[in-house]
């Protein structure tokens, strides 16, 4: 049998747990934009074919990007990209052009809080998975991954934030 206090005790946990649970599950829940506009600016990571860049600003409902791979002077790769909501769901959007070809392909968001963002469509040859790891306001990790004639194969991208716009 338990006395006053203990019960008190108890009570008091319990209310703590509650309240643990539900700071969790609004911490996993991005419902706005504004919650996701940490991903807004230039960021940059080296890679063997040269740097490559993610521009994202907000405008108005929606996040859009571009990310551009560059050689030297060359451009190796040019992408859109566009996170916006549908109904209560978020997707990330991304299209480009490979020899001629428009290629689009949406994947919706699977988890979100004030440090990561995940995207998926498990459907899509490769990447199945797209991440967003915020470590700081000047530092993340993009990370691509999924499964590719029959091997899980991921790619990390350590980004850093430009202190400035380019056009600054």
């Amino acid at each position: 049998m338990m006395n006053e206090s203990e019960f008190v005790s108890l009570c008091m946990n319990l209310k703590l747990v509650v309240a643990l649970c539900g700071l969790m599950f609004l911490l996993e829940a991005c419902t706005n934009i504004k919650q996701m506009s940490c991903l807004n600016g230039v960021w940059d990571v080296s890679v063997d074919e040269g740097k490559m860049q993610e521009y994202w600003m907000t405008n108005g409902d929606e996040l859009v990007g571009t990310c551009v791979l560059t050689s030297e002077k060359d451009t190796l790769f040019f992408e859109q990209m566009l996170i916006h909501q549908i109904g209560n769901k978020w997707f990330y959007s991304t299209s480009f052009v490979s020899n001629g070809q428009f290629y689009k392909t949406d994947f919706s968001l699977k988890k979100a809080n004030h440090k990561r963002m995940v995207f998926e469509n498990r459907k899509h040859d490769f990447p199945q998975l797209i991440s967003y790891y915020f470590y700081s306001s000047d530092s993340m990790v993009a990370k691509i991954g999924g499964v590719e004639k029959d091997t899980v194969r991921f790619e990390l991208f350590p980004m850093k934030k430009q202190a400035k716009l380019p056009i600054e």
